[in-house]
């Protein structure tokens, strides 16, 4: 993986590696892989606020921003049940 982005700090800092392939979070002992989409949600969402990201998602993806919402809860619920701890990301996008 090329481009690393670190949230948080310490043992429960959450690494995300990224490149043209995908993308892969480690945080806590936990490994996520994600394909190309996955890729992409993750950059706008670590790097956008909700309303900012979910309209440059729907420039990219073509869908509709509340489709888009949809998709960005179940990534992060996904997310959250491997044990990622959201609570160190934008608390915007994790509703906190």
């Amino acid at each position: 993986m090329r481009d690393m982005k670190v949230i948080g700090e310490g043992c429960n800092a959450i690494r995300i590696y990224s490149n043209e392939d995908g993308c892969e979070i480690r945080a806590s002992g936990i490994l996520v892989q994600g394909n190309k989409d996955m890729n992409e949600m993750i950059k706008i969402m670590t790097t956008k606020d909700v309303e900012n990201g979910l309209l440059q998602l729907a420039e990219v993806t073509g869908e509709t921003p509340a489709y888009l919402r949809k998709a960005a809860s179940n990534l992060l619920n996904d997310l959250r049940a491997a044990g990622v701890p959201l609570f160190l990301w934008c608390g915007e996008w994790v509703g906190e």
